[in-house]
Parts: C-alpha cells; sequence; structure tokens
C-alpha cells in the first residue's frame, strides 16, 4: 500500500511502549545496590552543588551533568549510555535548568534483576533539602531505562517523569507516522454547546463510537481513553488557555521497529482549539474564529490484535516529545541509601 507522509514531527528512536515498565514495587530487589555521583551524600553544604569555576555557560553545567549521569550509569550497567539515553536525560537537565535546578546528585539502581527477559534502571536527580531528615535531599525526577539483556541489552525505551507530576511519563517519539493516498478518511466531531446540558461522560461515549467507525472490529475500553481525552483538555484550557470545540480522528501507520515493510496501525485524535475568549455570539464570529482554529494537542492510539495497546499524547509545543499517562506506576522513592549520607 502506498502511503504519504503525516505532518506529525517525530526522531527516530528505539521503540516506545511504556507497559513495558513495571507498575509495582514488588518487582524491585530487596536490597537493590544504589550507585551515586557525587558518591557521598552530605546533609550540609553537598558537593553535589560544587562545580569548577571555568563552567560558566549553561552547555557547561549541561555536560557536567551529563558526566555525573553517564558515571552512574555506567557503574550500575558496566555500560556507557547510548544516544537515546543521552537525549533523554538532556532533556531533563534543560527542564530543571528552566525551573531554576543547576546541579544534582545523581542515584541510581538496577530493577527487576531477577528477570533475564528485561533489565530496568532507575536514576534519579536529586537536590539538597533541609526539611529532609533521612537524606537531606529530595527527589525532582527519574528517568528510567528498559532493556533486553538477551539481545545484546539492546534499549527498549527510555522514559523521564517530574515527581510534581509522576503520572506522566515523557519521552522522545520513535516512529513516523502516515496516512494512504487513497480510500482515506477523515472524520470530525464537534463538542455540543454548553446551552445543550450535555453530560461529559455522554459526550465521551459518542466519540468513542464515532472513532470506532474508521475500524469496526476495533475494541476501544473507554476508562482508558477518555480519562486521558479529559485530562488534556483540561490542560489546554488552564495551561495553553486553549478551549477544545471538537476533534478530528483518522486511521494512520506507522513502520515496525524491526522492518520497514510492516505497517502498524494507529488512531489519530486532534484536538481542535480555540483561545478561551474567543466569541460564539454570531454566525460571522464563529466563522472568523474556526479561521483561526489550532490542532493543540494529538493523542495517538496505537493498535495491536484490534485492541488499544498504548495512548500517547503529543502537545503542539513539545513535539516530538510524546507523554504517556499511567496512574498504576507508584512515585520514585528514597530506600537503602542511608550508608551513603554523611552528616556534614
Amino acid at each position: 500500500m502506498s502511503v504519504s507522509s503525516e505532518v506529525l514531527p517525530t526522531t527516530p528512536q528505539s521503540s516506545w511502549s511504556a507497559s513495558s515498565f513495571s507498575t509495582s514495587k514488588t518487582n524491585e530487589t530487596a536490597n537493590p545496590i544504589w550507585r551515586t555521583s557525587p558518591h557521598r551524600i552530605s546533609k550540609r553544604a553537598c558537593t553535589c552543588q560544587n562545580i569548577h569555576q571555568s563552567a560558566k555557560t549553561s552547555e557547561a553545567y549541561l555536560m557536567f551533568n551529563l558526566d555525573r549521569f553517564d558515571k552512574v550509569y555506567t557503574r550500575v550497567t558496566h555500560l556507557s549510555m547510548n544516544q537515546k539515553i543521552q537525549e533523554i536525560a538532556e532533556l531533563v537537565i534543560r527542564k530543571l535548568r528552566d525551573r531554576g535546578y543547576e546541579l544534582f546528585h545523581f542515584v541510581g539502581k538496577q530493577l527487576t534483576m531477577d528477570d533475564k527477559r528485561k533489565k530496568e534502571i532507575s536514576i534519579l536527580f536529586l537536590i539538597p533539602d533541609s526539611n529532609d531528615q533521612g537524606h537531606g535531599h529530595r527527589i525532582l525526577a527519574e528517568i528510567m531505562i528498559c532493556s533486553q539483556p538477551k539481545n545484546k541489552n539492546k534499549i527498549e525505551n527510555v522514559s523521564s517523569r517530574f515527581i510534581e507530576d509522576y503520572q506522566d511519563w515523557i519521552s522522545i517519539h520513535p516512529h513516523q507516522y502516515y496516512t494512504p493516498q487513497t480510500d482515506h478518511k477523515k472524520l470530525m466531531y464537534t463538542l455540543p454547546q454548553k446551552k445543550e446540558n450535555r453530560r461529559w461522560d455522554e459526550i465521551m461515549n459518542e466519540l468513542i463510537s464515532k472513532i470506532q467507525s474508521l475500524k469496526s472490529t476495533l475494541i476501544i475500553n473507554p476508562q482508558s481513553v477518555i480519562p486521558i481525552v479529559t485530562k488534556v483538555t483540561k490542560y489546554l484550557k488552564n495551561e495553553e488557555r486553549l478551549i477544545v470545540y471538537g476533534f478530528e480522528f483518522e486511521l494512520v501507520y506507522r513502520e515496525s521497529s524491526n522492518s520497514k515493510i510492516v505497517l502498524h496501525k494507529a488512531i489519530r485524535i486532534g484536538f481542535k482549539t480555540l483561545p478561551v475568549n474567543t466569541d460564539f455570539g454570531s454566525d460571522n464570529n464563529n466563522k472568523n474564529s474556526l479561521d483561526k482554529s489550532d490542532i493543540g494537542a494529538i493523542i495517538l492510539l496505537e493498535i495491536q490484535d484490534n485492541q488499544v495497546k498504548d495512548t500517547l499524547v503529543m502537545y503542539k509545543d513539545d513535539w516530538p516529545i510524546v507523554h504517556t499517562y499511567k496512574d498504576n506506576i507508584p512515585p520514585p522513592y528514597l530506600e537503602g541509601l542511608k550508608g551513603f549520607v554523611v552528616k556534614n
């Protein structure tokens, strides 16, 4: 089947599947072996805040932190980080620096050591915190690296999350998506106006039904999709000051991770948005407003065996970064680091 490229900016990466991460603490070893950089964790004037005097630029801080991160990763895995891991580490460092954090204490450990099919590495970004009595530090972010020991430790996926929203897993999107040149349809759904007094769950169920019409054999669990549609809609309104007035959806395809011939199906849901102060008072206003509409976010429902395998979210200004929202993975925590902690 001939295909044409869809306008979804992407960066070639390893295959992403949030479902490959462990969903609870039970998969961790009883006594995980931590590795740290710097080696000692001080409750007062920790050396993690020291940097060479010549490092004055943002790039110098970036490389300094990447070097610390690589030391922890190497100590845990006996391997050097590759480009995929470095890209996520750099992304997290830059985002934290935008929030005012420049230097970090890195601690890492290997999870699921009894699982020969999958190896998980967790590396945490810490900063000093005098209010923490146990370690004198608190967690800002985590990077999770999943590899396949039986396949020469091939990196399966790399993802990160920030502690304030630990259900939001962030990665760099791995695939290019396509639409067929022929026999392709894009459906639209406009949200009812408030005066129609429709319930949100009723509207969402109607949306799910219309999406399923793209692929009659597709099974969608509303409870796994509706909360994400709701979350994205609220985020666009509260954070981006955009109202969602409708959706567009279509069936798209992506290349397999292992072959450029095999195509996997996905449903692309575009959030049609307008500024929150848009005036819908007249037909002319409506027409003028719709001319200014934009796609504020995209949800990709990746399909396998006629079911939704993964739900990925891409915000307009974040491409090629994707978000996967998981409520069954607990936040990271510090335990077993006492041996590295010194009082001064």
